[in-house]
This record gives structure tokens, C-alpha cells and sequence, in this order.
């Protein structure tokens, strides 16, 4: 009974099918791993401005630019544990114009950044109907007055029937 290689081929094709698929799935899954440590990191952040925002004012006079230590602010809430970034960076909160600034020493400063994409979201779904084009030049008609609404439109003294 000759093989000729026949097990050795199977194994040499099955390992290269295996490292194909490790290939394709390996960065997924980085990827989606990064992003559940990035939503983690948001939600300890929005977990530290809650007690900052309602709290910290009535007991403190802070300035803007003001930092304050996290456990400071977590000693408002009741049982509260102080989070921790699963990427191992460190939360530091900053008071600035009237409330906290949050930021993480690995992620940083995530609650503005998901702010910002609320705020264009929000503006391209209410604004469907505005098409951003090009303004084009044309030339203006004589006896115009130089208005920019009315370029390429007859003056009303050019459209008027003489009598």
C-alpha cells in the first residue's frame, strides 16, 4: 500500500485552509476587541461626569481648568467602585465652562468625540433635503442691479411692455 504522500498532502492543505481563515478572522476580531474597550472607556467616562455634573458644583468652587482626582467625585455616589479603562488608561477630569471634561490617558477625550458625531449625524438626518452644489457664475443681464438672487434673470425694465 503506497501513499505517495497523500496524508502529508492533506495535512500541508488543511494547514493552509486553517491559516487562511486565521488570516480573514484574526483582524476582526482585534478590531471588534478595540472597539468594546473604546464603548467601555465611554460609558466609565459618562459614569464620572453624572456625579461631577449634579454634585461636585454645590460642594466645590472650581474654576475652569480645575482637576479633580476621580475618587474625589465617586465619593458622591453611594457603593460606587472607581472604573477602570480596559486598555489601561487613567482618568483624569477636568472642569471646564461650567462642567466635566473627562478624558482617558489612552482613548482621551472620547464623550466630545461621540458629541461631535451626534451633532453631524443629527444635522445630515434634519437636512435631507438641502443639496450642497457649486455655486455656478452667470452672467449678469444688463440693467441688472448687481444682486446676487437675481443674476440671469431679465431686469423688470427689460420684461415691461413699452407703450
Amino acid at each position: 500500500m503506497k501513499n505517495n504522500g497523500k496524508a502529508l498532502r492533506i495535512f500541508v492543505v488543511t494547514a493552509l485552509i486553517l491559516g487562511l481563515l486565521l488570516a480573514i478572522a484574526l483582524p476582526s476580531f482585534f478590531k471588534a476587541r478595540k472597539q468594546a474597550q473604546r464603548n467601555t472607556c465611554l460609558n466609565n467616562l459618562r459614569m464620572l461626569t453624572s456625579p461631577m455634573t449634579c454634585c461636585v458644583p454645590l460642594s466645590y468652587k472650581l474654576k475652569d481648568g480645575d482637576t479633580m482626582d476621580p475618587k474625589t467625585v465617586l465619593a458622591f455616589v453611594k457603593g460606587a467602585t472607581m472604573p477602570t479603562c480596559p486598555a489601561g488608561g487613567e482618568y483624569k477630569v477636568t472642569w471646564i465652562v461650567g462642567g466635566p471634561t473627562p478624558k482617558c490617558s489612552h482613548h482621551g477625550d472620547l464623550l466630545l468625540e461621540v458629541d461631535q458625531v451626534k451633532d453631524l449625524k443629527d444635522l445630515e438626518d434634519n437636512h435631507e433635503d438641502i443639496k450642497m452644489e457649486p455655486i455656478k457664475e452667470t452672467q449678469q443681464s444688463s440693467g441688472g442691479d448687481g444682486d446676487p438672487a437675481r443674476r440671469g434673470t431679465p431686469s423688470p425694465s427689460a420684461s415691461a411692455p413699452q407703450k
